[in-house]
């Protein structure tokens, strides 16, 4: 399977937005991955195969979920020039988008609190604010991110992901050489699962 090098950002679990023009592969990608057989295949071609799995989720736009209204007004607008319901149809679009939008963004803020809260109570030596919002910002957190971040240097990055991982925070799975530390709750919220 040849998997173009302009097309591997999407296929990064950190690169949680996939964004581009029309016809650049974004709808091919949606539909490949939603094949585990082909999926499979994908995560094999990836420089990434070692940190995508089943609970990777892909999720589509407003268009996509309402394909047959947005292509309905989309031919009339050729046709009869009915340019009112197709604007209203997108205002339609941006307002439920931002709603949604807004809802997640407020789950993440609160669950921030919470997992912050939650370290500074089991473990407050190593308890930081810019730790809780780098597992958050790497729902997939290396040492390495830790390092770069400047919180610390990597055999201390390494006991206080251990330390998060060991009291629950964080799960910690082996992907090839390194140890990944994942966030589940964070995944669970951006999945739609919590």
């Amino acid at each position: 399977m040849y998997l173009p090098p302009s097309h591997l950002k999407a296929m990064d679990p950190d690169n949680i937005l996939v964004t581009g023009m029309r016809g650049a592969g974004k709808t091919f990608w949606w539909a490949a991955l939603q094949e585990p057989a082909v999926r499979d295949l994908i995560f094999q071609a990836s420089s990434h195969a070692s940190t995508l799995g089943e609970d990777t989720e892909v999720r589509t736009g407003f268009s996509v979920r309402n394909q047959a209204p947005y292509y309905r007004h989309l031919l009339e607008v050729t046709t009869r020039q009915d340019w009112e319901a197709w604007i209203l149809f997108m205002l339609e679009a941006v307002r439920t988008a931002a709603a949604w939008t807004t809802a997640k963004i407020g789950a993440i803020r609160d669950l921030l609190d919470e997992t912050g809260a939650a370290i500074r109570q089991r473990a407050p030596k190593i308890y930081s604010r810019e730790l809780v919002e780098l597992i958050f910002v790497h729902p997939y957190c290396r040492i390495s991110d830790v390092v770069a971040a400047d919180i610390a240097k990597r055999q201390t990055a390494a006991v206080y992901l251990n330390a998060l991982a060991a009291r629950g925070v964080l799960n910690r799975i082996k992907a090839g050489r390194e140890n990944l530390y994942i966030n589940p709750p964070l995944l669970a919220l951006l999945a739609g699962r919590a």
